[in-house]
Order: structure tokens, then C-alpha cells, then sequence
């Protein structure tokens, strides 16, 4: 599992807090260093994160033209 998709199961998780050092221990990282790396250093694209959940969400929800606008079925 990536680190990104460790830090979002820890945020959808049960958890009573969402802090770093718990969504560290959810991605099985003894300290909240690589997670702060990824959130605060790393350069990444909002565009491309949009675009790789959608087609996320229309593989595993159904049919790709039913995500438009960036909400299904709007």
C-alpha cells in the first residue's frame, strides 16, 4: 500500500483523532516523518489527483461517464 493511500485509510478510519502520529502508525511508520514529507515537501498535481480519483471511482462504481463535473451523477 503507498503511503497516500495509507494516510487516506487512516483518515476514513476510526479513530477517535487523526493526528500525524496516528496516521503513521496506520501506514506502519514508527513516526510521522515520511507522512510530513509527503504532505509538506513533496510536489505533486491537484489536477492529477482529481483525475486519478475519478477514474478510481468509475472503475469501482460503475460507468465512467456517470463521473462528470466532478461529482458523480451531477
Amino acid at each position: 500500500m503507498s503511503l497516500a493511500a495509507a494516510c487516506l485509510d487512516g483518515l476514513l478510519g476510526d479513530a477517535q483523532r487523526r493526528n500525524g502520529w496516528q496516521l503513521a502508525e496506520t501506514a506502519g511508520d514508527a513516526t510521522p516523518y515520511s507522512l510530513q514529507q509527503l504532505l509538506e515537501r513533496a510536489v505533486w498535481s491537484a489536477d492529477a489527483a482529481r483525475d486519478t480519483l475519478y477514474a478510481c471511482v468509475a472503475e469501482h462504481l460503475g460507468d465512467p461517464a456517470g463521473v462528470r463535473d466532478g461529482l458523480p451523477g451531477r
